[in-house]
């Protein structure tokens, strides 16, 4: 667990968990965002909010649901991104190991697929055994 998804966790306490939980359970179709990558607010940061809402009850699967697929459909982009299928732009994350049982696997990305161009960190940061999982919308 990163320390920025413990630290919203004493920020909000309780609170987060009964707001969360309540709109989830009343059939609120959760949608994960980001602020990363200003002040106060690194950009891993952004996994450590899905982590926060791991941590409050929902499931891993619905969280990286709400990280592509929905997250897509909020800004209008499902068309071309947020699922992996034919005809849509290859936008996709490779991680080694298993994010629907593990959300701590998105700390540490080996490679971006962004519109179907691989991208991938410096040499003595790549692992071999990535997992392919779907990435979020991201800037177009």
């Amino acid at each position: 667990m990163n320390v920025h998804a413990l630290t919203m966790r004493d920020r909000f306490g309780d609170a987060l968990d009964k707001v969360i939980m309540g709109l989830y359970s009343g059939g609120a179709q959760i949608i994960a965002g980001t602020d990363s990558g200003i002040d106060n607010c690194p950009h891993g940061a952004y996994v450590s909010g899905l982590e926060a809402l791991a941590m409050v009850g929902l499931p891993a699967v619905e969280i990286l649901e709400a990280a592509t697929l929905r997250a897509a459909r909020a800004l209008g982009v499902d068309d071309r991104t947020g699922t992996i299928e034919p005809g849509k732009d290859a936008d996709l994350i490779g991680v080694r190991g298993d994010p629907r049982s593990d959300l701590s696997v998105l700390h540490h990305v080996e490679m971006v697929v962004a519109r179907g161009t691989e991208h991938r960190p410096a040499p003595h940061r790549v692992r071999a055994g990535a997992l392919a999982a779907p990435a979020g919308p991201g800037p177009r």
